[in-house]
């Protein structure tokens, strides 16, 4: 069993460790160790390997600085790609505002 292609599919489709370990016919102990071991490989990759480049992200930009909706939830975030959306769990009656361009709260 590939422990990329489990952590890939956790990951990637948003699913349990009880799905997974459904899906892989591994033990929950089994699936939760593989797991637990990528995401710290994952982590010190992104270390080593997902750095800005010196220089940039010293200035927010003034449109998420001077909209109250925007920097309560910004001004404490050290770095974030452009054009990134991260799928975000958030109480039905607050999602509107949040939601993106596919239809889901970012």
């Amino acid at each position: 069993m590939g422990k990329l292609a489990l952590s890939l599919y956790i990951l990637g489709n948003r699913e349990s460790n009880s799905n997974a370990t459904e899906r892989f016919q591994r033990s929950v102990e089994v699936v939760s160790r593989i797991f637990t071991d990528m995401l710290h490989i994952f982590a010190r990759m992104g270390i080593d390997t997902i750095k800005p480049t010196e220089g940039r992200f010293k200035e927010v930009p003034n449109h998420i600085r001077h909209d109250t909706r925007y920097w309560p939830h910004f001004k404490d975030c050290i770095r974030a790609k452009d054009e990134t959306h991260i799928k975000s769990c958030i109480l039905p009656s607050y999602q509107i505002p949040y939601i993106g361009w596919k239809g889901e709260p970012t």
